[in-house]
């Protein structure tokens, strides 16, 4: 059974409603399993962490957000525009 978050949202952002980089991260396997994100869940809250990181790109992402948004964005902003 799918959880609703494969269904609703990466399913249907990737048919061309969401970001056009989605599909490319679907196909390679970017994106965590909502059990992956529960379990990460679960070790932040038993290790004491208010935050956290379901991948090793979500470290990065929230590091790079925190130092320096607009690169950030940049860097989005080109990987959208290699994805159309």
């Amino acid at each position: 059974m799918k959880s609703l978050t494969q269904v609703a949202l990466v399913t249907g952002a990737a048919s061309g409603l969401g970001p056009k980089s989605l599909p490319v991260a679907v196909q390679r396997k970017l994106l965590a399993s909502p059990t992956r994100v529960l379990d990460a869940i679960d070790a932040a809250i038993d290790h004491g962490q208010h935050i956290s990181y379901p991948m090793p790109m979500a470290k990065w992402l929230y590091a790079m957000r925190r130092v320096s948004p607009a690169l950030l964005w940049r860097v989005i902003e080109r990987s959208e525009a290699a994805a159309s």
